[in-house]
């Protein structure tokens, strides 16, 4: 019956469900390993935080900001949050890519639009509700 739900081509106004899970559910598997590969020092990691002034403290935190805003995008009541959160790190990595590394930044260009196309979606949903 879930998956029923699931795979209903319902639509909103801002499109067929199954396009925002599947929207979400890529967001979350990049995020996640991507920051559990930073938090376990993967050796293209470490070398990739290599040149930037912080080293491996700016690694461990992306990492961790990276699998808790991939964790927040679970909940589609936490998804505008989790959202936001990979959104601002997006924004830091183009700006590392484009100043001190000379990798391509269009990858987390591309996350940062999926992440906020998924903030503007689940923005109607109330956060406060689940905390009071």
């Amino acid at each position: 019956m879930a998956l029923i739900r699931i795979f209903n081509h319902r639509s909103d106004r801002y499109g067929p469900a199954f396009f925002w899970l599947a929207l979400r559910i890529l967001v979350i598997v990049i995020c996640g390993a991507t920051g559990i590969a930073m938090l376990l020092a993967d050796t293209c990691m470490v070398n990739l935080f290599q040149p930037t002034a912080l080293g491996n403290a700016a690694r461990i935190m992306t990492g961790l900001i990276e699998v808790v805003g991939a964790l927040l995008l679970f909940d589609r009541r936490t998804a505008s949050v989790g959202a936001i959160t990979i959104a601002f790190v997006m924004c830091g990595a183009i700006l590392s890519h484009l100043t001190v590394l000379r990798g391509s930044w269009i990858p987390a260009a591309l996350l940062l639009l999926a992440a906020l196309a998924i903030a503007r979606k689940h923005k109607d949903l109330k956060l406060r509700s689940r905390i009071f």
